[in-house]
């Protein structure tokens, strides 16, 4: 993702994150501006038997980053638009039923932090 702003002020600060999921979620978050987390949802209520297992992550560009705040429902990140007035990070998801793809969290947190910039 790349966000282009105009008109901020220079101490303006925004926000940007991932979910804690609803049911046994298991997560991190690193200072150095990534976080993962990796759990179930039910994303029709309406439907409470179709639960999705996946796995969210993020990545802040560190010319953006300001902090990292943990809450009870989020792991979040706030930015700052760099000298050019932009603000970088990276979204990524995956899902247990997807073909070949990861099974647990493990797997899950052990490929955000092999694909992270910020090391």
């Amino acid at each position: 993702m790349e966000i282009s702003l105009e008109g901020y002020s220079p101490t303006d600060l925004f926000c940007t994150g991932i979910q804690k999921l609803e049911t046994n979620n298991e997560g991190f978050i690193d200072k150095k501006g990534y976080a993962g987390s990796w759990g179930s949802n039910v994303p029709d209520k309406a439907h409470p038997e179709l639960v999705e297992t996946v796995g969210l992550g993020i990545e802040v560009d560190p010319a953006n980053l300001v902090r990292t705040i943990e809450d009870p429902l989020n792991y979040l990140m706030i930015v700052k638009p760099d000298a050019h007035g932009r603000i970088r990070y990276r979204v990524s998801a995956a899902a247990k039923r997807q073909k070949d793809g990861f099974k647990n969290a493990s797997q899950w947190f052990e490929y955000l932090k092999n694909n992270t910039k910020n090391k």
